[in-house]
């Protein structure tokens, strides 16, 4: 009877062995396949080698961005995150004025250095709708920028609180950065009269 027992018992033990070993395997190859999910071309993840991404996003220094939907927090943060994660990238302009279709040329400028001799290290732009594009120039300091690229002075219309510092509707010449001279920089952005002040910008007539 007891050596029943003792067999019924080990049978019991193997049977939960291998049932713990069959849920193990089943996590690691579940983990195995989660890492090899391609996220190339998806929404903050890198473009597609072409330079594209999937529909709906543009490829803003080699990171996918949405640029036609969602808050505008939510997109200055995509655009910066988008900067950051290409200051190794070479300058990637879309365009460098307003686009067809109501857009606006967005872009971003990232630098080092002291203000106003600012160093340029990575620029792109891109078309997107003037809804997702909110202008952020940083005052008197080198970082990342987001920047609304202008011809005339009726491309900047974001009149932010009506201050000097927040009001981007003046169409200026860059000043406080210091591009490479072939890298085919666009000269004018859309700024403040602080910011234009500061870097001694001169201004398209009718944006002063």
């Amino acid at each position: 009877m007891r050596a029943n027992r003792a067999v019924g018992g080990l049978i019991v033990l193997l049977v939960a062995g291998l049932a713990l070993n069959c849920v193990g395997d089943s996590t690691t190859a579940g983990q195995d396949a989660a890492a090899d999910v391609d996220l190339t071309g998806t929404e903050s993840h890198p473009c597609f080698a072409n330079g594209t991404c999937d529909q709906g996003l543009e490829c803003i220094s080699q990171v996918c961005v949405n640029l036609d939907g969602g808050s505008d927090g939510a997109t200055d943060s995509a655009i910066n995150d988008a900067s950051d994660a290409g200051a190794d990238v070479a300058f990637d302009f879309a365009c460098s004025a307003p686009c067809s279709g109501g857009k606006v040329c967005c872009g971003t400028i990232d630098t080092t250095g002291s203000f106003p001799g600012c160093s340029v290290t990575t620029a792109s732009s891109v078309c997107a709708l003037g809804s997702a594009c909110t202008s952020s120039i940083l005052t008197l300091s080198c970082g990342v920028n987001a920047v609304r690229f202008c011809t005339q002075a009726a491309d900047c219309t974001e009149s932010g609180d009506g201050s000097a510092e927040t009001s981007y509707d003046h169409c200026c010449t860059l000043n406080g950065f210091k591009p490479p001279s072939d890298a085919g920089f666009p000269t004018h952005a859309c700024m403040s009269q602080t910011f234009a002040s500061g870097s001694g910008a001169t201004c398209v007539t009718g944006g002063d």
